[in-house]
């Protein structure tokens, strides 16, 4: 189980070369760990912004549940959820039909 990607891959995916990445990082392990740490700064800043935005609490719990994954609150859905174990409780609220 897990992901397993190549920088042979990612490096053709990317349009570069292997050098390219490794002139950037030392090796795979510290390519994951900045990925990891960007996406979390990311999320960070996403959940402070609505977090900040003061709305409704069942808004706030709209956007945080389905951050980065749809930003337009019409179309939420179990398939666009981000966190899977609020589902229930946003059906027993009619948040999510």
């Amino acid at each position: 189980m897990g992901l397993h990607y190549s920088l042979d891959v990612l490096s053709q995916k990317l349009g570069i070369s292997k050098k390219t990445i490794y002139f950037y990082f030392q090796n795979k392990e510290m390519l994951i760990e900045h990925t990891i740490s960007v996406k979390l700064n990311e999320f960070e800043m996403g959940f402070k912004t609505i977090l900040k935005g003061r709305l409704h609490p069942i808004n706030e719990l709209k956007q945080i549940t389905f951050f980065g994954r749809d930003s337009s609150l019409r179309t939420i859905s179990e398939k666009t959820c981000a966190i899977p174990c609020l589902l229930p409780f946003m059906k027993r609220q009619k948040i999510l039909s």
